[in-house]
């Protein structure tokens, strides 16, 4: 009985001293496990952690460079914008240069055609006080200085429409032309003439074919040379109806003074 006692105590104490034994191994074993846990966690969020952070930085990055791109393009529109508007600007400056120029040659030559009829319209008293005719007799100045410009036909004509008609020359005057010219081997050609005559001028006007225009001319000459004409200056201007086919002519003579 002793004996069993003794085994049984035996076996006990083996197990407590066992237990004792191996705790700490245990214990040490779990702690590591528990830090190998605690390790692999943290550089599971150490990776994490180092992820977002890459992400975050890309994400940054992508956001710089997107703003960066918007930035330069708005920039462009700007000075695109600037450009075109500068563009504009100097196309209006041109045109107005344009205008201004066209406007400056108008004007001066009006001046240049205002100071040659003064010149032309000048008298001959003027020509004494002249420095191009010093040393030159005053008989030769009137063919260097006229004492008044030569009127067109145009003026003459508005002369000759505003001069009151003396009865006794320019009716006999009318009917003298009238007579010459109709009773002329060359008035058959004639298709329109009429003559006008008031005091100190006459006008003709007159219209044939294109091919008879010499007969015209060589009536006019006729004219001229006969007695009764009694004219100093005869102005003449002729052109051509629209369809080429009629040859037209003013003459307007002036009375000898």
């Amino acid at each position: 009985m002793n004996s069993v006692i003794k085994i049984v105590i035996g076996i006990a104490l083996g197990a407590v001293g066992t237990w004792f034994f191996l705790k700490p191994a245990t214990l040490n074993t779990t702690s590591a496990s528990g830090n190998k846990q605690s390790t692999q966690q943290e550089e599971r969020g150490s990776d994490s952690t180092s992820s977002a952070l890459d992400s975050t930085k890309g994400n940054i990055q992508q956001l710089g460079a997107e703003r960066s791109e918007s930035v330069e393009l708005d920039s462009k529109e700007a000075l695109k914008a600037q450009v075109q508007s500068l563009q504009a600007a100097l196309r209006e400056k041109e045109t107005q240069l344009i205008m201004e120029r066209q406007s400056k040659k108008s004007a001066q030559s009006k001046l240049k055609q205002l100071a040659g009829e003064d010149v032309e319209l000048g008298t001959g008293e003027a020509s004494k006080g002249n420095k191009y005719f010093d040393d030159i007799p005053e008989d030769y100045h009137k063919l260097l200085d006229p004492p008044e410009r030569r009127k067109d036909l145009p003026e003459l004509h508005r002369d000759l429409v505003d001069e009151e008609q003396d009865l006794n020359w320019g009716l006999a005057m009318e009917q003298q032309i009238k007579s010459f010219v109709m009773n002329h081997p060359h008035s058959n050609y004639l298709l329109d003439f009429r003559v006008t005559c008031k005091t100190t001028m006459c006008e003709m006007m007159s219209k044939m074919p294109v091919e008879h225009t010499k007969k015209w001319h060589d009536l006019c000459n006729e004219m001229v040379k006969d007695g009764w004409w009694d004219f100093g200056r005869t102005s003449s201007s002729g052109t051509y109806t629209d369809d080429k086919k009629n040859y037209i002519n003013i003459r307007l003579m002036t009375r000898k003074q």
